[in-house]
């Protein structure tokens, strides 16, 4: 049989229970509080400063690199307004690359090109990634250069079918963000025709 005889007996003992388990356990937790701080409990959890790891940069660190100026381009002996000079004079490239296409990037047409470029301002690219510098000194994004590389920079084209003993000094480095042609049966080129315009006049 039920213990509850009536509803509000049933009622009364609900309300009973919730405030005897309320006071009960607002007691004991208080006397954990109270014997935790006379026995000396809070000693073992350090709430001190924490030094920082070897490893890990300080808050101090990370500001004064942030605060850091960067390198005047001259320091740095970079010039990427020469570099950049060259690169939008396409016209002066069309004759050269045409001859390419002729001679089907023979080693002979090759080696000429070399020549043609080796004279050529290269510190407008970075030296790690080979990609291009911008005018702050930044150096591009890869998906950035990916665009101008195959939209506008039509000159360095040739370097992906160019031999590694072929390439010239000042192009080592730009090398490391010109992907390479091993096996092609043909060479051609995509030339702007804002650079062959600029050929005619």
């Amino acid at each position: 049989p039920s213990l509850c005889s009536t509803a509000e007996y049933c009622v009364l003992k609900t309300v009973f229970d919730f405030i005897l388990i309320s006071v009960v356990g607002f007691v004991v937790g208080g006397w954990i509080m109270i014997g935790a701080g006379f026995f000396g409990m809070t000693q073992l959890v350090s709430i001190g400063p924490v030094s920082p790891s070897e490893g890990i940069p300080s808050f101090e660190d990370v500001e004064n690199q942030i605060a850091k100026p960067t390198k005047p381009l001259e320091e740095r002996k970079i010039d990427p307004g020469a570099t950049h000079a060259w690169l939008q004079d396409g016209a002066i490239f069309v004759d050269e690359i045409k001859y390419l296409e002729e001679e089907n990037c023979s080693d002979h047409a090759m080696r000429l090109y070399a020549q043609f470029i080796e004279d050529l301002d290269t510190s407008g690219f970075d030296r790690k990634t080979g990609r291009l510098i911008d005018g702050e000194g930044k150096v591009s994004h890869p998906f950035a250069w990916k665009l101008v590389y195959r939209g506008q920079f039509f000159m360095l084209h040739p370097l992906q079918y160019m031999k590694d003993d072929m390439v010239p000094a000042n192009f080592k480095h730009v090398m490391k963000a010109i992907p390479r042609k091993r096996n092609w049966e043909t060479c051609k080129f995509k030339i702007p025709f804002s650079a062959v315009v600029r050929t005619f006049n």
